[in-house]
């Protein structure tokens, strides 16, 4: 009797770990936590600091594209980038996994798309995605 009721308890708590553990990689969103932007009459750059709310980064390469994308799409849920002013020829982005490391300045990583010519504002991050790279640093 006593036996099963420990392995009850037991599950209970270990199905409970692995849901707050599921929650933490999983169950939140990224959000911009600062941006800014500078530029001249032909060039503008943003900069952005991202917090992905995660425990661990698997794939940059993917995480960067899907931040480019939600930058492209405006989507993040606390920020709005004026593209109506300017919209950007170069995206720098500085990923922290968590509001505790980008309190810190601990980065999980960073990275940038750009044109191959930089100063030139010939093409934009939202209307001419595919003219951009992406710069892993």
């Amino acid at each position: 009797m006593i036996r099963k009721r420990t392995i009850i308890i037991v599950i209970t708590i270990l199905l409970l770990l692995a849901g707050i553990l599921f929650y933490l990689q999983w169950g939140r969103q990224m959000d911009v936590s600062s941006s800014s932007g500078s530029g001249s009459d032909n060039h503008y750059e943003l900069r952005v600091s991202v917090i992905l709310n995660t425990l661990v980064v698997t794939d940059q390469q993917k995480c960067a594209e899907q931040i480019f994308e939600k930058c492209r799409d405006n989507s993040f849920h606390s920020v709005r980038f004026s593209y109506d002013i300017q919209i950007p020829h170069a995206l720098s982005v500085t990923v922290y996994k968590n509001q505790k490391d980008a309190e810190s300045g601990n980065s999980a990583f960073r990275f940038s798309y750009r044109q191959e010519k930089q100063i030139d504002g010939t093409y934009n991050i939202v209307d001419n995605p595919e003219k951009f790279t992406l710069e892993m640093d």
